[in-house]
């Protein structure tokens, strides 16, 4: 149902409201960063981007760098690390058969470096993480 201020305006539901603060939350601590999954090519050589951006708070960017080189010498799959600004990032992750489980292993380190305040946005991505079962695979 849709409510109205009595500006006229619409008002924000909850759900949406307290998502918001728990996101400026998790911004707001000296380790948050937001992580957006996107595929940018889905035809092969198939490219996908996880984009981060760092909290103001966070008081030098180079476990971005030092994260990323480390897992990229153990790495399958093709990984390139773009700097857009201070604290912002673009990891290109190329083609490979292991591509979106390297993708959530490296998104996994960065949660464990942020000490769990980073904020997940899947984008487009339609990578659904599963346990492995047996009667899945044989």
């Amino acid at each position: 149902m849709v409510e109205f201020n009595p500006d006229g305006s619409l008002k924000v539901p909850q759900w949406m409201a307290q998502a918001k603060k728990d996101e400026d939350k998790i911004l707001a601590s000296p380790f948050g960063m937001r992580v957006v999954k996107e595929v940018i090519r889905y035809e092969s050589p198939k490219l996908c981007n996880v984009h981060l951006t760092l909290s103001p708070h966070v008081s030098s960017a180079a476990f971005v760098q030092t994260i990323t080189s480390d897992f990229k010498q153990h790495a399958q799959t093709p990984i390139k690390l773009v700097q857009k600004a201070d604290k912002e990032f673009t990891v290109e992750v190329g083609t490979s058969f292991r591509r979106c489980s390297e993708c959530t292993s490296l998104i996994g380190r960065f949660r464990e470096n942020a000490n769990g305040n980073l904020l997940l946005k899947k984008g487009n991505c339609p990578y659904e993480q599963r346990s492995f079962s047996d009667e899945d695979y044989f």
